[in-house]
C-alpha cells in the first residue's frame, strides 16, 4: 500500500521535508513582520518593506541559479559514481566572485541607495549589501544539500532561516530599539546563520575527491540561468519599492502592500518545496531517456499546482484581510480584491516556476529566460496605465504572470521529446 501511495504521489522526494523547513520559514517570517510592526512607525516599516522586497529579489534572484546548478551537477555525478568534491570548490569561487562584484557595486551606489530608496537610513544599505554574501553561501549550501539528496539537513537550514531573523527580531524589541535598519541587518543575517549548521558534527554531506570540474560544468547555462532567475524574482519582489517610489503622499502604503503580497504568497512561498526537490527528479528523468515517467509525474505535479492554487486564491479573497490583520498586526488592511488580483498572480506564478523548473531539465534554460524578459516588457508596460498606485502594480504583475505562464506551457508542449512520449501514451491506451 505504501509502495502505490509513493507511486500515485507527484511530488518530488524529498518535498515532504522541505515544506517541512519551509512551512517554519514561513511562519517565522510573519513573526519577524509582526514583531518589526509593532516597534516601527509606520513610514519605517514600510521602508523594511522595500528592504524585504529588495533583498528577496537581489539575494535569490542572483544566487538561486547557482543553487540549481550545484543541485544539478552534483545529482548527476552521483548518478555516475564520480565524486563530486570539486564541484564545491567551482561554486564557491564563482559564488564569491559573484557576491564580490555585487558588493562593490553597492558601495559604489550607496549615496544615492540611501537618500532615494531609504529614506537616509545607511544601515539599510549596509544589511543590503550583507545579504549577497549571506544567501551567495546559504545557497551554496543547500545546493549541496539537495544535489547529494540530504533533504532532512535542507530543511533545517531552511526552517533555521526564519527563525534566526525572528530571534534577532525578538531581541531588538526586547532591547527597546526602534530603529529600522538593525531589523533591516536582522532580517539580512538570517540566511549565513542558517548556514553554520552544515557545519555541525554529522550535517555536513560527504563528498568524495573526483576529477576537476572545467567551468563549463557549470557555467554552460548560468548566464541564462542568472537572467530568468533576476527577472522572475525581480516581478514576485518589485512590488514594495514601486508601490514606495509611486504611491504618492502615503508612505505607509508599501507596507500595506507587502502584508498583502505575503498572504497571497502563501501557496507560491510552500511550492518552493517542490522547485527544491523537483530539478534533480526532473533532471534524473531526463538524463537517463525516461519521458514517458517525465511527463507523468509532470502532469501530476500540474494538478497539484492546480488545486493548490484555487485553494489559495479562495482563502485570500475570503481570510485574506482577517490572515493579515492576525499574523502581521496588519489595523488597516487592503480590500478583498487586492488579495484576489495578487492571488491569481501568485497562482500563475506557481504554475510557471513548474513549467520552468522542467524546462530547465530538458536544457531550455535560454528559451526560459527570454519567456522571462518577455513577462517583464509586459510588466513594465502595463505599469503606463491611468490608475492608482496599488492596481497598476497589481494588473502588471497579472500579466506578466500569465505572460509567462502561457509562454512556458507552450514551450513545453512543442519540445519534441515531451511530444513523442504524448504519442506514445495515446497509442499505448489505444
Amino acid at each position: 500500500m505504501l509502495e502505490k501511495l509513493r507511486e500515485k504521489n507527484p511530488l518530488p522526494h524529498g518535498t515532504v521535508m522541505v515544506g517541512g523547513g519551509l512551512a517554519a520559514n514561513g511562519l517565522t517570517m510573519f513573526a519577524f513582520l509582526f514583531a518589526s510592526k509593532r516597534v516601527l512607525s509606520e513610514d519605517s516599516y514600510s521602508v523594511l518593506g522595500v528592504l524585504w522586497g529588495l533583498v528577496f529579489l537581489v539575494g535569490p534572484g542572483f544566487f538561486l541559479p547557482l543553487e540549481q546548478e550545484v543541485s544539478r551537477a552534483l545529482a548527476s555525478r552521483r548518478a555516475r559514481g564520480v565524486g563530486a568534491r570539486p564541484i564545491i570548490y567551482r561554486a564557491a569561487k564563482l559564488g564569491m566572485g559573484l557576491a564580490g562584484v555585487l558588493l562593490i557595486l553597492t558601495a559604489l551606489a550607496a549615496g544615492r541607495l540611501a537618500d532615494e530608496v531609504f529614506r537616509g537610513d545607511k544601515l539599510f544599505v549596509l544589511a543590503f549589501g550583507l545579504s549577497f554574501v549571506a544567501y551567495g553561501i546559504e545557497l551554496l549550501v543547500r545546493g549541496m544539500l539537495s544535489g547529494t539528496g540530504r533533504f532532512s539537513t535542507y530543511a533545517v537550514v531552511l526552517g533555521l532561516e526564519g527563525v534566526s531573523r525572528f530571534l534577532l527580531a525578538l531581541v531588538l524589541v526586547i532591547a527597546g530599539v526602534t530603529t529600522a535598519g538593525w531589523f533591516g541587518m536582522a532580517l539580512a543575517v538570517g540566511p549565513f546563520l542558517a548556514a553554520l549548521f552544515v557545519l555541525l558534527p554529522g550535517q555536513r554531506p560527504t563528498l568524495a575527491e573526483g576529477p576537476d570540474a572545467p567551468m563549463a560544468e557549470l557555467s554552460t547555462s548560468l548566464g541564462w540561468l542568472l537572467m530568468g532567475s533576476v527577472l522572475t524574482l525581480g516581478l514576485m519582489n518589485i512590488g514594495p519599492a514601486l508601490i514606495e517610489s509611486i504611491g504618492g503622499e502615503d508612505k505607509a502604503l508599501a507596507g500595506r502592500f507587502l502584508n498583502t503580497l505575503l498572504v497571497a504568497r502563501i501557496p507560491l512561498f510552500l511550492f518552493q518545496a517542490v522547485q527544491a526537490a523537483l530539478l534533480p527528479a526532473m533532471a534524473e528523468h531526463a538524463g537517463a531517456g525516461r519521458y514517458g515517467e517525465f511527463r507523468q509525474s509532470m502532469k501530476q505535479l500540474m494538478l497539484a499546482v492546480a488545486v493548490v492554487a484555487a485553494l489559495g486564491l479562495t482563502g485570500s479573497f475570503l481570510l485574506g484581510p482577517l490572515v493579515a490583520q492576525i499574523l502581521l498586526g496588519e489595523a488597516e488592511p487592503l480590500g478583498r480584491v487586492h488579495f484576489a488580483l495578487l492571488a491569481t498572480s501568485m497562482a500563475l506564478f506557481m504554475g510557471a516556476l513548474a513549467l520552468a523548473q522542467a524546462l530547465i531539465a530538458l536544457h531550455h534554460q535560454r528559451a526560459v529566460a527570454l519567456i522571462w524578459a518577455a513577462a517583464a516588457i509586459t510588466f513594465i508596460a502595463a505599469l503606463f496605465s491611468g490608475a492608482d498606485a496599488l492596481v497598476r502594480v497589481e494588473t502588471s504583475l497579472l500579466a506578466a504572470s500569465m505572460v509567462a505562464a502561457f509562454g512556458l506551457l507552450v514551450l513545453l508542449r512543442t519540445d519534441h521529446r515531451w511530444s513523442d512520449a504524448r504519442n506514445k501514451a495515446m497509442s499505448s491506451t489505444s
